[in-house]
């Protein structure tokens, strides 16, 4: 009888060890089943989109950087650049049949911009905007003239401080832009805003044609705007008036009409106002002549 109950504690101890052995591989095949549906579930993850941001008035090289993608663009550009574009977007995806200058800027960044393919920027936004900004100008040039111009601009290889007329500081970041006496005929594209550690824009005895536009209010560094000798029409936009460093403006000999905003006098920075040779009415404001920075005040109807 003893030895009886001896064999059964054996038997029982046997049945549990083996039954031990059996949960634990299920456990441990049912871990590892799930880490390896989970890496699958990740590689599964859409391509990441691009980081959601508000540019800064004067971004630096340590801005958030745009998320590489898997997929042949590379990154998720043209939502990212249309949502930093003045206009929303609207050009950059316009459907129509003829390309507009944003879309054929945003095709040359992708397909030979090779700075842009080869990561050389590190995805720095300020850089990209930068390239986006200028190849806008190139190409609504390009179109409005039906020649080349700026050919050096196109190649894909070089950094835009190289860019003949362009001028960036020791981080890489454009600061002035100085294109005189090219005489190409073209439009200002809302897009230069882009540029918005621009300290200088000249532009002067071109054929440039069309309004001011308003939005270039936005340059929160901009010191030196000058654009006489072309053939500008409409009012002075009262933004420009409220531009934080705005020292010297210079928009004579175009066809502005209109007349002086008295914004203009109450500028505590700007120290040059030359508008002759326009076709400007009314009165000059009274703030002009009471506005003790202002040294030079030049205007004729």
């Amino acid at each position: 009888k003893r030895v009886w109950t001896v064999f059964c504690l054996l038997v029982l101890l046997c049945l549990g060890s083996v039954a031990g052995l059996v949960f634990v591989f299920i456990q441990d095949d049912s871990n590892g089943g799930g880490q390896e549906q989970q890496q699958d579930g990740v590689g599964r993850l859409d391509p990441p989109s691009v980081v959601a941001e508000t540019m800064a008035p004067s971004p630096s090289p340590s801005a958030a950087t745009l998320s590489p993608s898997s997929s042949p663009t590379m990154y998720n550009l043209r939502e990212f650049l249309g949502r930093q574009s003045p206009d929303g977007g609207t050009a950059l995806f316009s459907t129509g049949t003829t390309p507009t200058p944003q879309t054929a800027a945003w095709e040359w960044l992708l397909t030979q911009d090779t700075i842009l393919a080869s990561s050389a920027m590190g995805g720095e936004t300020y850089r990209i905007l930068q390239r986006y900004a200028l190849q806008v100008f190139r190409y609504t040039i390009l179109f409005d003239n039906g020649a080349t111009y700026l050919t050096e601009w196109a190649d894909g290889s070089i950094s835009e401080c190289d860019y003949p007329g362009v001028t960036c500081n020791s981080l890489s970041i454009v600061t002035e832009l100085s294109l005189n006496g090219v005489d190409f005929v073209t439009t200002l594209p809302e897009e230069l805003v882009l540029l918005s550690s621009l300290t200088s824009l000249s532009l002067h005895n071109n054929a440039i044609y069309g309004t001011l536009p308003t939005v270039y209010g936005g340059f929160s560094k901009l010191e030196d705007l000058y654009l006489y000798g072309n053939e500008l029409t409409g009012t002075m936009p009262t933004e420009y008036a409220t531009m934080p460093k705005m020292k010297r403006v210079d928009g004579s000999f175009n066809s502005l009409t209109g007349t002086i905003p008295t914004e203009y006098g109450l500028s505590t920075t700007l120290e040059r106002f030359d508008y002759e040779f326009n076709a400007l009415h009314g009165t000059i404001p009274n703030e002009m002549f009471s506005n003790s920075n202002l040294c030079y005040l030049i205007i004729s109807g």
